[in-house]
């Protein structure tokens, strides 16, 4: 069986992934989707409910029907031959998305993780909605585009505004991050510019220590030798900015709270998809069973950059994109 890896051409962590599944005997293919039509070639037809066939690639042909796994990494966007048109090649472009894309966002294996999830579980508001549902205490939030909707809000008491969708703003050739920031009276003053768009306000969550936890193939992931079911303090504070000072420098393995293990159990991380995420503890909490923790961020990259951590440029749009503006 093969495992099929959905790369750009420069991703040292996938090279390494093809070296170690090389050591265990497993049979990779990988495919760069920014190679299509120009340097690769599909056929497929539709039987028994399954797309059959195969895409052949410079270095080798791959039988769909020996697809195992797909780990997707953010691949680059098709590339259109150049003596195309623009009319001719963002045709051709939406043509390979939906063919090309569709065929592979089709196969019934193990994907990790699906761009269809990856997408569903990028929009915040799912996330928190569906964390208090699960029965974690989530902050108090406010997503308006209204300034006077803003103040009241604050009056309840301290407030951080965040982005929902992003972590930067490109302009004039810089990249600027944006970071959780705690609000000051003066900031209320002069709330210009809310109304262009919708914007995210949520209360001060006082904390010991932020927990990590991760997520891989249906399972809470298990420390070598160690037991399920734990969270790892991040070994230094990850999440820069103001509202972001407390997590822990030290670091180790930490039994999850029962509310916590429910939420982050197998059937939850297939509705979202998530593969990582943050937990933060109040300091008043002694591990009181049941005591829920608070929410304050999932991992819904595709690829492996550290929750918090520096991210990678927003690269065009891939064999994910299909799903991506379906709203």
């Amino acid at each position: 069986m093969t495992v099929l890896i959905l790369a750009p051409d420069l991703d040292p962590t996938a090279d390494c992934m093809v070296a170690l599944l090389g050591e265990r005997g497993v049979e990779v293919f990988r495919v760069n989707t920014a190679w299509f039509p120009t340097q690769v070639q599909v056929s497929v037809e539709l039987h028994n409910a399954r797309w059959h066939g195969a895409l052949t690639a410079p270095h080798g042909k791959l039988d769909l029907d020996r697809v195992q796994a797909v780990w997707y990494r953010s691949p680059e966007a098709y590339q259109m031959a150049p003596e195309l048109s623009p009319a001719e090649a963002h045709h051709a472009r939406v043509e390979a998305k939906y063919g090309l894309g569709g065929v592979l966002a089709s196969l019934p294996v193990l994907w990790c993780n699906h761009p269809s999830r990856v997408a569903d579980a990028a929009y915040k508001p799912v996330q928190l909605a569906r964390a208090a549902a699960a029965g974690l205490a989530v902050p108090d939030t406010l997503i308006t585009n209204e300034p006077d909707a803003v103040r009241k809000f604050a009056v309840a008491g301290a407030t951080v505004t965040k982005l929902v969708g992003g972590m930067a703003i490109d302009e004039e050739g810089v990249r600027k991050n944006v970071y959780t920031r705690l609000l000051e009276q003066e900031d209320f003053t002069d709330l210009h510019g809310i109304e262009h768009t919708t914007h995210l306000f949520q209360r001060w969550v006082p904390k010991a220590r932020e927990c990590r936890y991760r997520h891989r193939v249906g399972r809470l992931r298990r420390r070598a030798g160690g037991r399920p079911d734990r969270l790892r303090r991040p070994s230094r504070p990850r999440m820069g900015g103001r509202t972001r000072r407390h997590a822990s420098p030290s670091a180790g393995a930490h039994r999850l709270p029962a509310t916590a293990r429910r939420f982050l159990g197998r059937n939850r991380h297939r509705r979202t998809g998530r593969g990582a995420g943050l937990l933060a503890r109040h300091p008043g909490d002694r591990g009181r069973r049941g005591r829920p923790r608070h929410l304050l961020q999932h991992q819904t990259r595709p690829h492996g950059a550290d929750a918090g951590g520096p991210r990678r440029p927003r690269r065009a749009p891939g064999v994910g994109d299909w799903h991506r503006h379906r709203l």
